[in-house]
């Protein structure tokens, strides 16, 4: 990412931050190149890395490399998505 440049956030994903923060879970976005998009914790299953991409969006080579070095990362698409990575009962 260039100096100045803004990342590009999917659009689901301030759906998927409110509904997870609504439903107790811990959210930090990041914005690091390759890294996950939230950082989650949860007191059962403590942090997670999701990967928030849109419908038909698909992982960068970066992203790629990060997941192929062995971090846990959960793509998700959508809300009953993001609850369900977290443990959490999809309504």
């Amino acid at each position: 990412m260039r100096v100045g440049q803004i990342r590009k956030r999917d659009r689901n994903e301030t759906a998927i931050v409110a509904a997870l923060r609504q439903a107790g879970v811990r959210v930090q976005p990041m914005s690091a190149p390759g890294f996950a998009d939230l950082v989650c914790w949860t007191p059962r299953l403590g942090v997670l890395l999701l990967e928030v991409k849109a419908p038909r969006g698909r992982k960068t080579r970066l992203q790629n490399i990060f997941q192929d070095a062995g971090w846990p990362v959960q793509i998700v698409r959508t809300v009953p998505e993001a609850l369900a990575a977290c443990g959490l009962r999809v309504p």
